[in-house]
């Protein structure tokens, strides 16, 4: 996956898992905040269809409860003719 123009143009296009490790390492040192670098194999989870790496992106998100329609759904099925 590639960084969006959400987390800024300096990142945006970027691969997550490539291009952008670098790119951000370079940024933390610019203003002074990159503290240790150390180079560990690490697991991310794979799409077992693709074989690609799962990228898990924070969104904001709503639900609503769904469940006082069921008994409303099912009562409109019986009206539902099949052609």
């Amino acid at each position: 996956g590639k960084y969006t123009s959400e987390v800024g143009a300096e990142l945006e296009g970027l691969e997550v898992l490539g291009d952008a490790n670098a790119k951000i390492i370079d940024m933390l040192q610019d203003k002074g905040m990159f503290v240790h670098q150390h180079s560990f194999a690490h697991k991310y989870p794979h799409d077992w269809r693709t074989k690609k790496p799962v990228i898990i992106r924070t969104t904001k998100q709503w639900f609503t409860d769904l469940r006082s329609l069921i008994p409303k759904a099912i009562d409109k099925l019986e009206d539902v003719e099949m052609i």
